[in-house]
């Protein structure tokens, strides 16, 4: 993780309270730098409830390795997206509570929808709503969480949804999320053969209908290890390109 940022001027605290959970139960946050992510739990529990707008689920996520507890389908669209990004190496949903140390109320804060972790070690914390439901009270919420996670170094975004092309796209890639023993050799095989910029149209051929090389390739865009553009229907023409960032060799 980087180093973090001190809670306030002169190392007093900042202007958030922050609570977590350890392992323990949620407590509150008495350190000016953060915990280690990799050790938090969720801070609330998700229950199904009538008359909700929202259908919890449990989704599973390669990147923990382990099923991870979602309010909302929404949720499990930004999971997606992230699960398949090399650069992200960690997730916690529901990761903390937090509200203004100015708040003498009993209001229990706010709590992010998820939080991601990078190989550099930058941390972002989620809100999820969809754009018609991003009212005033929702925007207050988020520059409060924007100041609070500032005061450890964090980033804080807005999650409104994607387009249905690119959710399509992804729920198809969950199903090559596994690897499978033929996968590396097939995409070592297919590169050396097509180059590194191909369709998957030259995939199907090389394949030559055994079904290797084009299972590998869907793993391997699941995985980041591959890129396309997943805002387009997939086709014979869609372009592939090893990614820089991984090593297909």
């Amino acid at each position: 993780m980087p180093n973090s940022i001190r809670g306030g001027a002169e190392g007093h605290p900042g202007e958030a309270l922050w609570s977590f959970d350890l392992g323990g139960g949620v407590i509150p946050w008495v350190g000016l730098a953060p915990p280690d992510v990799k050790i938090l739990r969720s801070a609330r529990s998700i229950r199904s409830r009538s008359g909700a707008g929202h259908v919890p689920t449990w989704a599973y996520s390669t990147t923990v390795r382990g099923h991870v507890r979602l309010e909302s389908g929404l949720e499990h669209d930004l999971l997606r997206d992230l699960d398949r990004d090399p650069d992200v190496t960690w997730l916690v949903p529901q990761p903390a509570r937090l509200r203004a140390r100015a708040d003498r109320s009993k209001n229990p804060g706010q709590v992010p929808d998820l939080l991601s972790l990078t190989t550099e070690g930058a941390v972002t914390l989620w809100a999820v709503r969809p754009a018609a439901k991003q009212d005033e009270a929702f925007w207050g919420q988020v520059r409060e969480a924007e100041g609070a996670c500032a005061e450890f170094g964090w980033s804080h975004r807005v999650f409104s949804g994607m387009s249905v092309t690119r959710r399509s796209n992804l729920m198809w890639l969950d199903g090559y999320r596994r690897l499978m023993p033929w996968y590396e050799e097939s995409l070592r095989t297919l590169i050396s053969e097509a180059g590194d910029d191909f369709t998957l149209g030259k995939v199907v051929e090389v394949d030559a209908g055994g079904g290797h090389m084009v299972s590998a390739v869907w793993h391997a865009v699941r995985q980041g290890v591959v890129e396309c553009d997943l805002d387009e229907p997939f086709s014979a023409t869609t372009r592939l390109r090893p990614s820089a960032k991984a090593d297909a060799s």
